[in-house]
C-alpha cells in the first residue's frame, strides 16, 4: 500500500422530480427522473406505474418517447417540473390524484 492519494468523485447522477409529496402512496408512479448520461448529458425519463418497464422519455417539446433525448442539466430540471405537473398514470393526472387524494395506481 502506497501513500499516494487517490482522488474519488462524489456526482450527482439522477434526480428526482414530483408534484406529489414523497410519502405520497402513488409517489414511485409518477415520479420523474432526471438521469445522467456521458459527456454531461441528461434524459427525463418517466417509469409509470410498472417501474422501469415501458418507461417513456420526455423530449424537447413536451412529448414522451421511446427514445432518449438528450439536454443540458438546466433544460431538463425545467422541462422535467413542467412536466411533473402534467405527467398521468392510467389515464389519472397528478393533479387528479391530489384534488381526490386517492391513489390511482391499483394495489
Amino acid at each position: 500500500m502506497t501513500n499516494t492519494p487517490v482522488p474519488v468523485g462524489f456526482e450527482p447522477v439522477k434526480y428526482a422530480v414530483s408534484a406529489l409529496p414523497v410519502w405520497h402512496l402513488d409517489y414511485a408512479a409518477y415520479v420523474i427522473r432526471v438521469m445522467v448520461r456521458p459527456l454531461g448529458r441528461w434524459v427525463i425519463f418517466h417509469a409509470g406505474p410498472q417501474g422501469g418497464h415501458g418507461g417513456r422519455y420526455l423530449t424537447a417539446n413536451g412529448t414522451w418517447s421511446r427514445d432518449e433525448h438528450l439536454f443540458g442539466l438546466e433544460e431538463a430540471r425545467a422541462l422535467a417540473m413542467d412536466a411533473a405537473l402534467t405527467v398521468s398514470v392510467h389515464g389519472r393526472t397528478v393533479a387528479e390524484v391530489i384534488a381526490a387524494d386517492k391513489p390511482a395506481v391499483v394495489r
